[in-house]
């Protein structure tokens, strides 16, 4: 089973990044990935932060993914943007869906955050690491989303 809309190239499923806003006040970035569905990165800890020249081309701090959501079959996601925050931090996410139409999601800034930091890899690690998965018998198996970029 193939996830998400089949519009990139050879009917696979994209995974690039639309159409992203910064909130500067409250240190987030909400950014829409075609299957990798909406996405809340806390850009809070960037400040000093440079792009490094080790094996993986950046250093990991710095952001931090705090929500996201995305439907399992049929998302096309294109844009997702907040129309205003409330004092606590939370939100409504409105997000344009090239497959469903508008889709709006709720941010919870009170919600458990996750502990993993995650890790940044170059292209050539992201393609080795999507090999690995599509050689796996277990792959179809609603797996995390592995976007590709380069």
């Amino acid at each position: 089973m193939q996830e998400g809309a089949p519009t990139g190239t050879a009917g696979l499923t994209s995974c690039t990044a639309h159409v992203f806003d910064i909130y500067q006040k409250q240190g987030l970035l909400t950014i829409a990935w075609f299957a990798g569905g909406v996405r809340v990165v806390d850009l809070s800890d960037l400040v000093g932060v440079s792009a490094g020249t080790g094996d993986t081309g950046s250093v990991g701090a710095g952001m931090k993914e705090v929500g996201h959501f995305r439907f399992v079959a049929d998302h096309d996601t294109w844009a997702a943007k907040v129309n205003k925050f409330a004092r606590d931090g939370s939100a409504y996410i409105f997000s344009n869906d090239q497959t469903r139409g508008l889709d709006v999601f709720r941010y919870d800034s009170a919600a458990a955050k996750p502990s993993k930091k995650g890790r940044w890899m170059t292209p050539a690690q992201a393609l080795e690491r999507a090999e690995r998965l599509r050689a796996d018998p277990d792959f179809d198996a609603p797996p995390s989303p592995v976007c590709v970029i380069g």
